[in-house]
């Protein structure tokens, strides 16, 4: 059975989102292995390989999220990674260690870490793990009817979180 469409829309999403990042990454990785090292969650030496290993991920992660044959594994993998990323902004918050950019697309990151972020990476890892259960290759399956019903409320979710965290970082800049 195919995944329901809204879902595939989903993963698209997810996607071009990681890939995004990684390329943004990749084109200044200096600049954002420096922002990674702001954060203070990693001893130096690994700051530097964690660095070169994050948009090589991500990269890994937009290409399994578009094939139909790896979008279980990889929906999995992705709503890790981002548990991770939220984990790890949550962390520098609670100890007032965050740098001055979040990093989300290297140096051409603007937003500064926040409570919105983490909110939106929690987001994310459950868009991830709905595209991985919606997937042609779950291991279980529900009704079409059901499926169809979570992929789009998978889709409207992500949709709805992108424009909000879009809102928020509008008005914490405003209120700078």
């Amino acid at each position: 059975m195919a995944p329901p469409i809204a879902s595939a829309f989903a993963a698209g999403l997810l996607a071009v989102l990681l890939a995004a990042s990684s390329i943004a990454k990749l084109r200044d990785l200096n600049a954002f292995m420096g922002i990674l090292s702001g954060y203070g969650a990693l001893p130096r030496r690994m700051s530097r390989a964690i660095g070169y290993a994050v948009p090589v991920y991500e990269a890994f992660l937009a290409v399994g999220l578009v094939s139909g044959a790896t979008r279980a594994i990889a929906g999995i993998l992705a709503a890790a990674f981002f548990t991770g990323t939220a984990g790890v902004v949550g962390m520098s918050l609670m100890l007032h260690r965050a740098p001055e950019r979040c990093g989300c697309f290297g140096s051409a990151s603007t937003s500064k870490p926040a409570w919105s972020l983490v909110g939106l990476d929690v987001t994310l890892a459950v868009v991830s793990l709905g595209v991985s259960v919606l997937s042609e290759n779950a291991v279980t399956s529900i009704g079409a009817d059901v499926e169809a019903g979570l992929g789009a409320g998978l889709f409207a979710l992500l949709v709805w979180t992108l424009a909000t965290f879009g809102a928020v970082s509008q008005l914490e800049r405003r209120n700078e």
